[in-house]
């Protein structure tokens, strides 16, 4: 390898991502495939560094600059390096003819592992393999060599790598074991790349709910949003953890529980092709697995803990209505209030057109029993919810029995109320 130039500048990486070079001071230029491999070979090393940045934005679309690339990841100025490298990478399957030369780099940097030069250079030069799938036996055994390396922000890039390339699961434990690392860094970097593998990460799930407890928020968030992505799988696991509050915070418990409901109600519950059958299967596993916790939570001494777990049970919509309107009668006390804020804030996660989805149409059946009695309930705020629910599930005709308690609304002292039911009343019998 070259001398490269000692000067770096501090950078912070992210998903693979260096945050040096400004993307619209490049994308200004407007300059082709051709233009920016001539730059790569400038006397300038800003020139050469904007190029490789430039390229690698490109993507695929910059395979033909991959022999110039392979040459400019080598530069004598190691952030040309980094760039060229990356690029390389972001280019993917069609840059497999630079991987001897990425592996050459790669070995020649290990005895400098200690200078911070070298460590955004190693790390683009393995997520580069991973992106390239390099699946040689070269890249295998330098991979998997890599694994025990001091510098465990790169052991977790080259764990990583090997996943991509042969998506053993020994990968996922070991990036997961990085996610209890005193390093904040590091635990980030894992928890960011189990957030990027999605659902596929669950062999990760026990690692990423211990991290909801970590020191630092980043990685508590960042490990919290992995487990969403991961979905109902996870869901017992995280939920588990409600019942340890004084290793877990139980808001941040019950944020990823939120997510999770949000991301089953819209690939499952508010998805036009669900069947009835699978809807109903989906709910009941969210009513074991999910609902459960959330509903204690509303009886959280705490009033953040429970306006969290009300945003988090409303986040499934209709399908946990028939759930909050059994309690929405109890005896008047923080709980029903945490109902209500469940019942006012699902207006948000409401489909537009209830009708059209076989599911939701039988969540509203479910509920329409247990609505009516309280809609002449004594409270004026449990009615007022009663009426506000009653009118946002868009009822028609099928709900002819709730005429008279509706009828009964518009004389009602409470003006929400009036309106809900004129709303109501004009959908069930068609006319104003």
């Amino acid at each position: 390898m070259k001398l490269f130039s000692r000067h770096f500048l501090p950078t912070l990486f992210l998903l693979g991502t260096l945050l040096i070079v400004p993307a619209t001071a490049v994308q200004q230029q407007g300059l082709s495939t051709k233009q920016w491999i001539v730059k790569l070979a400038d006397d300038d090393k800003q020139v050469r560094r904007r190029a490789a940045y430039a390229l690698g934005q490109m993507g695929p679309a910059a395979a033909g600059a991959v022999p110039a690339l392979t040459t400019a990841a080598d530069d004598r100025n190691i952030e040309v390096g980094w760039y060229a490298l990356q690029a390389l990478g972001r280019i993917g399957p069609a840059a497999a003819a630079a991987v001897p030369e990425i592996i050459r780099i790669l070995k020649t940097a290990e005895p400098l592992r200690n200078d911070p030069g070298y460590r955004p250079l190693r790390l683009n030069g393995f997520r580069a393999l991973g992106r390239i799938r390099a699946d040689s036996a070269e890249t295998i055994s330098l991979l998997e060599s890599t694994l025990a390396d001091s510098d465990r922000h790169v052991v977790v890039a080259a764990a990583f790598a090997l996943w991509q390339i042969d998506g053993r699961n020994a990968c996922l434990e070991a990036i997961g074991g990085e996610l209890s690392s005193q390093d904040t860094d590091v635990a980030l970097a894992a928890a960011m790349v189990l957030l990027g593998i999605g659902k596929k990460a669950e062999l990760a799930t026990q690692p990423l709910v211990h991290a909801l407890g970590h020191k630092s928020a980043d990685v508590r968030r960042a490990a919290s949003r992995a487990l969403s992505e991961i979905g109902m799988s996870a869901a017992p696991s995280v939920a588990k953890a409600l019942e340890a509050p004084d290793r877990f915070d139980p808001i941040t418990v019950i944020s990823t529980l939120g997510w999770i409901n949000e991301k089953v109600r819209r690939e499952v519950l508010h998805f036009p092709a669900t069947a009835v059958a699978d809807f109903i299967e989906v709910s009941r596993g969210l009513q074991k697995q999910i609902v459960r916790g959330l509903v204690a939570s509303l009886e959280n001494p705490k009033a953040e803990v429970r306006r969290a777990a009300a945003r988090a049970l409303a986040r499934l919509g209709p399908t946990v209505a028939p759930s909050l309107l059994k309690l929405l009668g109890a005896e008047p006390g923080k709980k029903r209030d945490a109902v209500i804020f469940a019942l006012v804030e699902m207006d948000r996660y409401l489909p537009a057109d209830i009708r059209n989805l076989a599911g939701v149409v039988k969540s509203k059946g479910a509920a329409l029993e247990l609505i009516i009695p309280l809609l002449t309930h004594s409270d004026v705020s449990v009615r007022r919810a009663a009426f506000r629910l009653f009118n946002a599930l868009q009822y028609g005709a099928e709900a002819e029995s709730a005429v008279g308690s509706l009828r009964r609304g518009l004389r009602d002292q409470d003006v929400p109320i009036r309106r809900y039911a004129v709303r109501s009343l004009e959908r069930i019998q068609s006319k104003p």
